[in-house]
C-alpha cells in the first residue's frame, strides 16, 4: 500500500494533467496577441500568468510531499551539486527539444496538432527551474533550515 504522501502526489499529478487538458480545450483564451490593443491581452496574460503560478505550486508541493514521504531528498550528497547537474540537464532538454523541432519535417503543423507536448515541456521546464532554485538555496543554507523551509523559500524568495 503506498504512503498517503505518495497518493497525495499521484492527485497532484492528476491535477496538472487535469490542468493541462483544460488548457487545451481553451487554448484561444490563453493564445496572446503580440499586437498591443488595451483589453483584449490582459486576460490572455493573467491565464497565462495564472497557469505558471499554478504549475510552480504544485511542482513545489510535489517536492513537499517527496521530503515529507524521504529522508534522503535534500540529504543525499549529490544535492550539494545539484545546482550545477539541473541547468547541465536543463541545456540538455531545451537542445533536444530544439533538435527534434528542427528534424521535423513540419514543426507548425506538428505544434498545432499536439500542442500538448509543448506543454509537457513547459511544466517539465517550470519544475527544472523550481528545482534549481530548491538546490541553490540548499546549497547557500546547508542544514541551519529545514527542508520544507528551503522548498518554500524557492517559492516565496524568503530565506
Amino acid at each position: 500500500m503506498p504512503s498517503r504522501w505518495t497518493i497525495y502526489q499521484c492527485i497532484v499529478v492528476l491535477f496538472l494533467v487535469i490542468l493541462l487538458f483544460i488548457v487545451e480545450m481553451f487554448k484561444s483564451y490563453f493564445s496572446v496577441s503580440l499586437s498591443l490593443n488595451g483589453t483584449s491581452t490582459i486576460i490572455p496574460l493573467l491565464l497565462t500568468f495564472l497557469f505558471i503560478i499554478i504549475v510552480v505550486g504544485c511542482s513545489s508541493l510535489l517536492m513537499i510531499f517527496q521530503t515529507k514521504k524521504s529522508t534522503l531528498f535534500l540529504t543525499h550528497r549529490i544535492w550539494m551539486k545539484m545546482y550545477i547537474l539541473t541547468p547541465l540537464l536543463l541545456i540538455l532538454s531545451i537542445t533536444f527539444f530544439i533538435t527534434a523541432a528542427l528534424a521535423s519535417i513540419n514543426f507548425q503543423e506538428f505544434m498545432q496538432e499536439q500542442r500538448w507536448t509543448l506543454y509537457v515541456f513547459i511544466c517539465y521546464f517550470i519544475f527544472m527551474m523550481n528545482l534549481f532554485v530548491l538546490s541553490v538555496i540548499h546549497k547557500i543554507k546547508g542544514e541551519s533550515i529545514s527542508k520544507e523551509a528551503k522548498i518554500k523559500a524557492s517559492i516565496y524568495g524568503q530565506v
